[in-house]
């Protein structure tokens, strides 16, 4: 039997690079729209990774473009870029973004270990005051897992240190054994938080929260977060009560979203086809409720400043009132 032809996907796709020899893709839907929701995948995600970004864009229409783009670090041949410099690569885009197609905010979207270039550009972007809000999605697992103890923590650092110094940078295959989605030792090497498990999971249950300060700290803006289980590993009420409070508590802005999705990867953090209209569904009502959010604070802004200037006027009629009758006193 055969499957059905798939609707071809409208949009506009082009690269932009500062090295001739490393050209960076990019995919832009909805491109009336003056605000873009820009997604940072993961080193092994591509353009429509996820079957759900059609969807995403069509309810997005008229609102909100939705902008797609690929890591450099991602290619191999690329050189073995850390996370600093996809993150420069991306704020470069975001200035395209702006300039170019007159996009006046950005909402940051990641998943995976796109979720360590995000955190970077929140603490150096030099387009920060553009980026308006933060949706990000992860697969988490249980923090005793071994290659997430301190102790393999340790045995991974040591082994990215020496692929480094090998010359191995771009080996991910190097890395199967010592971290179970697929990254370079470059990205590793450059520290960060790859991912939500070092970045919210780990220390919120460990109640480390000088880390989460380091983490979700740097979120000044409205936060979404997408957090996935998979069939294996199920926290317990009290562990899911901790990590909304770590986040809540942590987190730089107290506009903070925190969705839950089960069963909806496998064991080795790899996201399946499951739960896709949930997804959108989620990142729909987050962008709607900000905007709700900043209307309801725009306009109590305004009434505050009415009322404020009515005050000003009013002391100032006063005290019109009282110079006058101290000079007839006086006279």
């Amino acid at each position: 039997m055969y499957r059905s032809r798939p609707e071809p996907v409208q949009g506009h796709l082009f690269t932009y690079y500062k090295d001739p020899y490393c050209k960076i893709p990019v995919f832009m839907m909805n491109m009336d729209a003056r605000r873009c929701v820009l997604w940072v995948g993961g080193q092994t995600e591509s353009l429509l990774s996820f079957d759900y970004f059609t969807n995403l864009a069509e309810e997005l229409q008229g609102d909100w473009a939705f902008v797609q783009v690929e890591v450099p670090s991602g290619k191999i041949g690329s050189g073995p870029q850390d996370h600093a410099h996809d993150a420069e690569d991306v704020d470069d885009l975001i200035g395209i973004l702006l300039r170019d197609h007159c996009m006046n905010e950005v909402a940051l979207f990641a998943t995976s270990t796109g979720t360590q270039l995000v955190f970077e550009l929140l603490e150096n972007s030099a387009h920060k005051s553009s980026i308006t809000r933060v949706i990000l999605h992860g697969v988490v697992c249980d923090p005793e897992n071994p290659l997430f103890t301190p102790e393999g923590c340790a045995t991974r650092k040591e082994h990215v240190e020496k692929l480094m110094a090998e010359g191995r940078g771009e080996d991910s295959l190097a890395m199967l054994k010592h971290y179970d989605i697929p990254i370079t030792p470059a990205r590793l090497a450059g520290g960060g938080f790859p991912t939500l498990q070092e970045a919210v999971w780990n220390p919120c249950i460990r109640k480390e929260f000088d880390v989460l300060r380091r983490s979700v700290g740097v979120i000044k803006v409205p936060l979404l977060l997408m957090l996935a289980h998979n069939v294996q590993y199920k926290p317990s009420d009290e562990e899911v009560g901790t990590v909304l409070e770590g986040v809540r508590d942590h987190t730089g802005c107290n506009r903070v979203t925190v969705s839950y999705f089960n069963d909806t990867c496998d064991e080795l953090r790899r996201v399946l086809k499951a739960a896709e209209s949930e997804h959108v569904a989620a990142i729909l009502q987050f962008l709607a409720d900000e905007d709700e959010f900043r209307t309801e604070t725009e306009k109590n802004n305004r009434i505050k400043a009415a009322e404020d200037e009515k005050k000003r006027k009013s002391v100032l009629q006063v005290s019109s009132f009282a110079q006058a009758a101290s000079s007839v006193k006086a006279s």
